[in-house]
């Protein structure tokens, strides 16, 4: 994306378009349970051929930490907040049933599909 503007004292062109090495870019920070899953290739392949796709792979082992790792930042930060999961009904519950089990003092009366944590 580039913005071109014309200074109306100087009449000359400002650019705005970034330089290349001022691209910023993301590292997405994966879970080794998940860079290990994603590692089997033929694994994938299999799961693709026998499920079809788009494949929605699901890790509900994982979902605990992600609340605690909230729950830490708010702590860290001295921040009220609160962590919101939004679940389909036609979708798996199996991210729901395990929030059940570990962490049930967080479950709320919402409706079925809608855990307030």
């Amino acid at each position: 994306m580039s913005t071109t503007i014309n200074s109306l004292e100087s009449k000359e062109e400002i650019s705005l378009k970034p330089k290349a090495s001022e691209n910023l870019t993301l590292t997405p920070k994966i879970h080794p349970l998940v860079k290990s899953f994603l590692a089997e290739r033929e694994t994938l392949f299999e799961l693709t051929r026998a499920l079809g796709s788009p494949l929605n792979i699901l890790f509900p082992e994982l979902v605990g930490e992600n609340v605690e790792g909230f729950q830490k930042t708010f702590r860290d930060l001295n921040v009220i907040g609160k962590v919101f999961f939004a679940h389909k009904c036609n979708q798996s519950d199996s991210l729901v049933r395990r929030l059940a089990v570990k962490m049930p003092i967080l479950m709320s009366a919402q409706p079925t599909n809608c855990v307030m944590l």
